[in-house]
C-alpha cells in the first residue's frame, strides 16, 4: 500500500473520523434520519466507508488476518444465527455495531502495519480533538445544568453514563503516553478521571481507578523514567474513593437510601435492579444455551421485566442469550488472542526499540475498559465506545507488523544475512544502518546491559 498514498490517507481518515465523531457520545441520537437516529446512521456509514477503504487497500498482511480471524468467525456465526431467528430492528442495530468493530479494527491494523509512527501521531491528534469535545461537553453540562443527583434523569447534554464509558478510551491512551514518559498526558488523565467521577457511573469509576493503578505500577517498574507526576496520578485513587464514600450524590448512587437505625446507618449496595434482570436473562438463555435465541432477543426479555429498560446491562449475558455458548466462546477467544498478542508485543519491544510503544499499551487499556464496561453495562452495542476501542486495538495489533516487514525485506536483500539478535532487528532506526554498523550497535547494547546488571 506504501506506493498508493491516496489509499493510506483514506485509511487514516477513517481512523481519525471514527474517534472524533465518537466524542459526540449520544448527541447524534437527538436527530433522526428515516427510521433510525443519526447515531445508528453513523455506525452504518463507518461500516460502509471502512469496507470501501479495505477494498481499496486490496492486500492484507497475513498476520492481521490471523489476528482478526476469531472475531470474523463470530460475525459469521452471527450471520448464520439469522437463518433460524430473523432479527428485529434492535438486533440489526446490534449487528451493525459488531460489524463496525471488525471493520475499524482491520482498517487500523492495516494502517499501523504500513506506518506505525504516522498512525501514532494521527491517534494523538484525534484523541486530542476528542478531549476538547468530550471534556467540553462535561464542562458545559456542569456549568449550565449542574452536577447530577440521579444519573438517569439528569438533563445533561449527553447521558452521563455514556460519557463515562467513552471517557475510559482516551483515559487509557493518556495513561499509556504517561507510562512512556509524557508528563503532559498525566494532566489529561486526571481530567478524564474527574469527568468520569462526576458522571456518577459506578462501573466506569471503578474501571478508571483500576487503569490508573495499573499504569502507576507499570510506570514505576519501567526503567529510565523519572518519577515526575507519579505522586500526582497516584493521589487520584484515594481522593476518588473518599469522594465516593462521602459525597451525597455518589453515596446515594452507590448505597441507595440510607436508613437510620438506632443512630447507625444501614448500608446496602445498590444494583439498580440488575440482579432481577440477569436472573430473567439466565432463565431465558437456558432454553437455548448452545445456539442462542437470536440477535436482540435479550432486550425483549429485559423489557418484559422493566418496560423502561432496553438493555440487559451485561454484555456477556447478552451474547449468551442472543448467540449461545458458541458466540460466547468465539468472543472470549477473540479477546484472549488480542490480549496475548498485545502483551507479548509490548513486553518484547518496551526495552528493545528506540521508540516508545504506546500503541500496544493503549490498546490493552482500551480492551480492558471494554471488558469491564461489559460486566454491568452495554458497551458492546454503543457505537461511540466500540468505534474508538476498535481503532486503538487494531492499531496496537498492527504496530509491530512494520518492524517485521522491514526484517523480511532485509533478508530478501541479503541472501546470507548476518544472524543478529532480535533487538537490533526491532529497532526502527536501524532500517538505514549498514550490517557492519548494526553489529557495532549490538555490541554496544550488550555491554550496556552487562553494566546495568553489575550495578
Amino acid at each position: 500500500i506504501a506506493d498508493r498514498p491516496i489509499t493510506l490517507v483514506f485509511l487514516y481518515t477513517v481512523m481519525a473520523a471514527s474517534i472524533v465523531v465518537a466524542a459526540l457520545i449520544d448527541v447524534p441520537r437527538m436527530w433522526r434520519v428515516g427510521s433510525t437516529t443519526w447515531l445508528g446512521a453513523i455506525t452504518i456509514m463507518e461500516c460502509v466507508i471502512g469496507i470501501i477503504a479495505l477494498a481499496a487497500a486490496r492486500q492484507f498482511p497475513r498476520r492481521v488476518l490471523m489476528l482478526v480471524a476469531p472475531y470474523a468467525a463470530l460475525m459469521a456465526w452471527t450471520a448464520l444465527s439469522t437463518s433460524w431467528a430473523p432479527p428485529g430492528s434492535q438486533g440489526l442495530q446490534n449487528a451493525a455495531v459488531y460489524l463496525s468493530f471488525l471493520v475499524l479494527a482491520t482498517v487500523s491494523a492495516v494502517a499501523a502495519t504500513e506506518n506505525r509512527a504516522v498512525v501514532e501521531r494521527l491517534l494523538a491528534v484525534s484523541i486530542g480533538l476528542a478531549d476538547v469535545i468530550g471534556l467540553g461537553l462535561v464542562a458545559a453540562s456542569l456549568a449550565i445544568r449542574g452536577w447530577p443527583t440521579d444519573i438517569d434523569v439528569v438533563p445533561w447534554f449527553v447521558h452521563p453514563r455514556a460519557l463515562a464509558l467513552f471517557g475510559l478510551v482516551p483515559l487509557g491512551w493518556h495513561l499509556a503516553k504517561w507510562v512512556s514518559g509524557s508528563e503532559r498526558s498525566a494532566i489529561y488523565a486526571c481530567l478524564w478521571v474527574a469527568a468520569i467521577f462526576v458522571s456518577l457511573s459506578r462501573t466506569a469509576t471503578a474501571a478508571a481507578l483500576l487503569l490508573v493503578l495499573l499504569a502507576a505500577v507499570i510506570r514505576a517498574r519501567t526503567s529510565g523514567i523519572k518519577i515526575g507526576t507519579q505522586y500526582l496520578v497516584a493521589a487520584i485513587v484515594p481522593l476518588v474513593v473518599i469522594g465516593v464514600l462521602t459525597l451525597a450524590p455518589f453515596r446515594a448512587r452507590l448505597f441507595g437510601t440510607i436508613t437510620p437505625q438506632n443512630s447507625t446507618e444501614k448500608l446496602e449496595l445498590r444494583d439498580s435492579g440488575r440482579s432481577i434482570m440477569w436472573t430473567g436473562i439466565i432463565h431465558s438463555a437456558a432454553e437455548a444455551p448452545i445456539i442462542g435465541k437470536g440477535l436482540g432477543t435479550s432486550q425483549g426479555v429485559v423489557s418484559d421485566t422493566y418496560y423502561w429498560v432496553g438493555h440487559p446491562h451485561n454484555d456477556f449475558l447478552r451474547i449468551w442469550h442472543d448467540l449461545g455458548a458458541i458466540g460466547v466462546v468465539l468472543f472470549l477467544w477473540s479477546l484472549a488472542v488480542w490480549a496475548r498478542k498485545l502483551w507479548r508485543d509490548w513486553f518484547t519491544l518496551r526495552d528493545r526499540s528506540s521508540q516508545p510503544r504506546v500503541l500496544q499499551l493503549a490498546a490493552m487499556g482500551a480492551l480492558l475498559s471494554l471488558v469491564l464496561g461489559m460486566l454491568t453495562d452495554n458497551s458492546l452495542v454503543y457505537g461511540f465506545v466500540m468505534a474508538p476501542t476498535a481503532v486503538l486495538v487494531g492499531a496496537g495489533l498492527g504496530a509491530r507488523g512494520q518492524v517485521l516487514r522491514r526484517r523480511r525485506k532485509r533478508r530478501e536483500r541479503d541472501p546470507q544475512p548476518v544472524e543478529l539478535p532480535g533487538e537490533a532487528m526491532l529497532d526502527d532506526a536501524a532500517d538505514g544502518i549498514q550490517p557492519e554498523l548494526e553489529q557495532v550497535a549490538e555490541r554496544f547494547r550488550i555491554r550496556r546491559r552487562k553494566r546495568r546488571r553489575t550495578n
